[in-house]
């Protein structure tokens, strides 16, 4: 987790370089930043102003994805092929539950972590007085390993086998732009274009519980000896953009955007399994394509009227939208496999899913005396979708705010803002339209859930905040903000949800070089659940009301900070800090339920209540800098840090899960998880420049 957020250079380091030459009325500049160093930065630049510019750089990002121990079984081939030993897999099928033993003995370490590396140049030339052109070219490459898992064993509980997915991305994207200003107009436009490549464009991996392909008629243990899987599929996107603005009389201004793309991400559709067993099988079910040709067309429009009319008069009015139109035709397939064991004839359909986005509001601002204003808005939002539980829906939007000032000693806002979505009729059948044949009853939907990102909802939120100038260098400040959600229409789903923060903030003025500042925040957000446990009895889903339980999950967030700061008064020959912090995060679930009387007798569905996750950081730092020549510094630096962390989901997670949960035999994780930390850092750094 340490490595993960944080920048500790090595034991020796240049943190900074940086030259400026200028010649010929032009600036070079060379910039680097941890040289050497897995996140360095390095940027070359020649600029004359008015004429052009031209820049080169390369940087690099590591991402740490687990500090702990990461083992696997795997071994990866060509960059798509994941295996495991024969004799391995032939011992396995037999004795499953040697697994534990394997992992623990034939194990080897792995890394799950990415670097990312981009090269970019960009250049700017202005041959014409108010014409800008411009060009930008940036590849980027990902590398590593990401966790990745998959289910192989249904008869003993949902069995994980977790390995190392590897990545092999690359990304090239390229512009060209031109903007011309002309008296008070101006106009622009660019254009855009993207390509991923995917090394890989699927993934086989070994099946660690079976060496031989077979069909069952049950989940006890998924039946190909290798997982075929998908990988994110090559893509190429471009799309145009144009822009333009006038400033008008009486300080107003008309300003506009529209833009355009297309992505295309045609991939060869891979096959249901690679089990040799079930294609055997004469209902083995044929694909509705050779290729899956996925198309998105994307609008975007903004435009804005703004002015100053009067002194005491502003106003914005404003039309905004966004379309993502799927233009990926529906699949239809006449069957599929079910976790490489089991043949289905139910036919499903593919649904390319859309959306769009069309807004229009306006805002006014009146200054009602000199030191007081009050400004109201009103929006209006509708969200259109394709293949979803809402056709539309529309959201009405009404915006307050004011401000109010005593010059030199207090400053007030406040806002508020109230919203209510409304949906059009919702279909709880809509999933139904991927079922072109009806549904079977053990799949069945409970019809009474709606999903919160497309029902009706109300929506309030308001903020105050102030500033207090208590003289002398002593100040107070505040700020709160709250939202709540209620979805009116919804008994079962996300029914409601609130969040709500505080700050407040001291600035003491100890002496003329030195200050204190305090800070202490809250943060709290609350979400409640409704849901419903359905047995399948007989092959028939059943709902019951006695089978219903709900779900209130809360985080708080506490933060509490404070240092002095003391730096010279007449000059800058020194400076002195020092800075404590200090937060605190705990995440509860709250279950409740009925009596569960029916078909439950083991009362199996009880809801229950995990215990809560706590997370706990510490940090003392402190730095002092002084001159020792015109031209050269020394900074002295330490920082203290401490991590604690309690979380009931990953604290055991280790890759032998068998050991702590007897029902995880069968399971192979890689063991990504975070570990608490206690860290001590110390610094010196020479700072030369002429």
């Amino acid at each position: 987790m340490f490595l993960k957020y944080q920048d500790v250079p090595e034991p020796l380091v240049m943190p900074r370089l940086y030259l400026r030459v200028r010649h010929w009325d032009t600036d070079f500049r060379l910039d680097a930043i941890d040289v050497a160093e897995d996140d360095a930065i390095y940027r070359f630049d020649a600029r004359r102003p008015g004429l052009f510019s031209a820049s080169l750089g390369w940087d690099e990002i590591p991402h740490h994805l687990s500090d702990g121990e990461t083992v696997t079984l795997y071994t990866v081939s060509g960059g798509d092929r994941l295996l495991i030993p024969d004799k391995m897999q032939t011992a396995l099928q037999a004795q499953a539950f040697r697994l534990q033993e394997f992992l623990k003995s034939r194990s080897h370490d792995v890394e799950i972590e990415t670097t990312r590396k981009t090269t970019r140049a960009t250049a700017t030339f202005s041959p014409l007085r108010g014409l800008t052109l411009s060009l930008r070219d940036e590849k980027e490459t990902r590398r590593g390993n990401s966790p990745r898992a998959i289910s192989t064993t249904f008869g003993n509980g949902a069995d994980i086998d977790e390995f190392p997915d590897p990545l092999h991305y690359d990304t090239r994207r390229a512009s060209v732009a031109a903007e011309y200003r002309f008296g008070p107009a101006w106009v622009s436009a660019s254009a855009d274009v993207i390509t991923f490549t995917n090394g890989a464009d699927r993934l086989l991996v070994d099946n660690p519980l079976r060496i031989q392909d077979s069909l069952g008629v049950s989940f006890g243990n998924r039946s190909a000896s290798t997982f075929l899987l998908s990988t994110p599929p090559d893509s190429d996107a471009h799309d145009f953009s144009a822009e333009a603005g006038v400033a008008l009389p009486l300080g107003m201004r008309i300003t506009g955007t529209f833009a355009s793309g297309h992505v295309d991400a045609q991939a060869n559709m891979i096959d249901y399994s690679t089990n040799s067993a079930a294609k055997a099988n004469p209902f083995y079910p044929t694909l509705p394509s050779s290729t899956i040709d996925a198309k998105v067309d994307t609008t975007r429009y903004d435009f804005a009227f703004t002015g100053t009319p009067l002194k005491w008069l502003s106003f914005r009015a404003f039309a905004r939208g966004y379309e993502y139109d799927n233009q990926t035709p529906i699949y239809t397939f006449p069957g599929y496999i079910v976790a490489d064991t089991q043949i289905s004839t139910l036919n499903r359909r593919a649904l390319p899913y859309g959306w769009s986005r069309d807004g229009q509001g306006i805002d006014v601002r009146l200054r009602a005396l000199s030191n007081l204003s009050i400004g109201a808005g009103y929006q209006r939002e509708t969200v259109k979708h394709t293949f979803r539980e809402v056709d539309s829906s529309d959201e009405d939007i009404l915006r307050l705010n004011l401000d109010y000032s005593i010059p030199g000693w207090l400053t007030l806002h406040g806002d508020a803002a109230r919203s209510d979505r409304t949906a059009d009729h919702y279909d709880a059948k809509a999933h139904l339209q991927s079922f072109p044949r009806g549904i079977p009853s053990s799949q069945s939907r409970l019809l009474l859930l709606k999903r919160f990102d497309v029902a009706s909802r109300e929506r309030s939120e308001y903020g105050v905040s102030g500033a207090i100038d208590l003289g002398a260098g002593w100040g107070l400040d505040a700020e709160s903000r709250q939202r709540s959600d209620d979805y009116v229409d919804s008994d079962y789903g996300l029914v409601d949800e609130g969040w709500r923060n505080q700050l407040y903030g001291l600035t003491i003025k100890v002496n003329a070089p030195c200050d204190i500042r305090a800070e202490n925040g809250n943060e709290f957000t609350t979400q409640r659940v409704n849901a419903r446990y359905r047995p399948v009895v007989a092959g028939q889903a059943v709902d019951s009301h006695a089978n219903d339980w709900s779900d209130e999950v809360s985080d708080k967030i506490h933060t509490v900070s404070g240092g002095l700061t003391c730096r010279e008064v007449d000059g800058d020959r020194w400076d002195f800090n020092a800075w404590i912090d200090y937060a605190s995060d705990r995440q509860t679930d709250d279950a409740s339920y009925t009596g569960h009387a029916v078909f439950d007798p083991n009362h199996l569905a009880h809801a229950r209540n995990h215990a809560p996750i706590e997370r706990q950081t510490q940090r003392y730092s402190g730095s002092v800098r002084f001159a020792m020549s015109r031209h050269t510094n020394m900074v002295i630096g330490a920082f203290y840090e401490k991590f604690v962390e309690n979380d009931p989901t990953q604290d055991l997670m280790i890759p032998t899960m068998g050991g702590a949960d007897p029902q995880s035999f069968e399971s192979a994780y890689l063991g990504v998880h975070w570990n608490s930390y206690s860290v001590r850092v110390f610094n010196l750094l020479i700072n030369t420049h002429w």
